[in-house]
């Protein structure tokens, strides 16, 4: 292994906040079991507080990932003011994140920093500095959505600083020493001028072997967590539930989230309520993190559905790797990469929009545990390989050797 020292740097919160936090952390631990000098410098830690660089020290499985976060989480609200003041608040941090990243550095050949944040301005100046001071020092950048869907100025306008993304890909990609693509899809479209890169989709750190939870087998309970979002595709769920429903199938559906954080979300909430099937509905709004896992224990499908659009093309969520790390079987429709890593009825449920008769059929005939457990077993191997964060690491790091 040529590289032996690893800093994870760039926009996120470590060690929780939202998905960017879980991609970091799991792919920080995997780089763990094959480096053993790993540092993460970010610009946000998810605690209350006021004072800028906080250090601290994540421990996990013995070990201890040192960590300097530069100010607090500040990053809610979906509101284009909110959008705003996010902003500028990041550029408060934005000098003094990477000028802890170059005091961190050595400046050797087997030094890498993996970067992530698509921000022009934090990324240019990270290069620039690194230039200047004749450094070695190798730079990936992990590249997990596109700058822009739409490609109008209406997308300008509703997301401030757009631009800067858009930047990104048009004037620094071919500076990394290496790109790291969550999708084939984005390494088509972007990746054409680069040498040096790997696929690497959403992951999960996974060693330990969990034994898998019986049920009855005339069970059925489906569960979905998140906001009841247009992007969630709510209407299939509802469609789906009104097929069983009208087949006189026995379910349980149960509804974890902030759904009534979102005018969307609320809006879906009446409508299941209203439901013909509201007696099978059950909802759960913010649960803690002991209630929320314990209501996915005992839930035996999970749907993941996206509402087609561009966007879903270059997307991989991590609510995926999530699911097979709770060994639960997946409901999803098709999009983006999925198609290359499950097969229907293999280790997944695939629901095709306009075929809900079949789909309903093929869940119902699932609902056994022998079938479920093959499932949920061929399911589980994609976390020994594909989506294992210990692979993939040791994926990137090979780039240089």
């Amino acid at each position: 292994m040529n590289i032996n020292r690893v800093i994870v740097a760039g926009v996120f919160s470590f060690p929780t906040g939202q998905a960017a936090s879980s991609r970091i952390l799991n792919l920080t631990r995997g780089f763990m079991d094959h480096v053993d000098d790993v540092q993460v410098i970010c610009s946000y830690y998810n605690e209350d507080g006021k004072e800028f660089k906080q250090k601290g020290h994540f421990q996990f499985c013995n070990k201890s990932i040192p960590f300097i976060a530069m100010a607090p989480h500040v990053f809610e609200g979906n509101s284009i003011i909110k959008r705003v003041e996010n902003r500028l608040s990041y550029y408060k941090v934005t000098k003094l994140l990477v000028n802890s990243i170059l005091e961190t550095l050595e400046g050797h050949d087997k030094e890498m920093i993996f970067t992530y944040g698509r921000s022009y301005t934090f990324l240019n100046l990270l290069l620039k500095k690194i230039k200047k001071k004749n450094y070695k020092t190798k730079i990936v950048f992990d590249v997990v959505e596109p700058p822009m869907v739409k490609n109008s100025r209406i997308e300008y306008i509703k997301h401030p600083f757009l631009w800067e993304s858009s930047l990104v890909f048009k004037k620094l990609l071919p500076k990394f020493s290496a790109c790291t693509f969550i999708t084939y899809k984005l390494k088509e479209e972007y990746g054409k001028a680069i040498d040096k890169f790997s696929i690497v989709p959403s992951v999960l750190y996974s060693k330990e072997k969990k034994g898998y939870v019986k049920f009855n087998d005339n069970e059925l309970v489906i569960g979905y967590f998140g906001a009841l979002i247009n992007k969630d595709y709510p209407q299939l769920l509802y469609n789906l539930c009104l097929d069983l429903y009208n087949k006189e199938q026995s379910f349980k559906l149960r509804i974890i989230g902030r759904f009534r954080n979102f005018s969307e979300g609320r809006e879906w909430e009446k409508r299941f309520v209203n439901s013909p099937f509201k007696n099978s509905v059950s909802l759960h709004f913010n649960p803690s993190e002991k209630e929320k896992m314990e209501l996915l224990r005992g839930v035996k499908f999970l749907v993941l559905f996206r509402k087609p659009e561009p966007l879903q093309e270059f997307t991989f969520p991590t609510r995926v790797v999530e699911v097979l790390g709770l060994h639960k079987v997946l409901i999803m429709n098709s999009f983006g990469d999925l198609p290359r890593y499950f097969i229907d009825l293999k280790n997944c449920i695939f629901l095709p929009s306009n075929e809900l008769r079949i789909t309903s059929e093929k869940l119902i005939r699932s609902n056994n545990n022998n079938t479920y457990t093959k499932l949920v077993k061929e399911a589980s191997k994609l976390l020994e390989n594909d989506f294992n964060s210990s692979i993939q690491a040791k994926e990137i790091l090979n780039q240089f050797l």
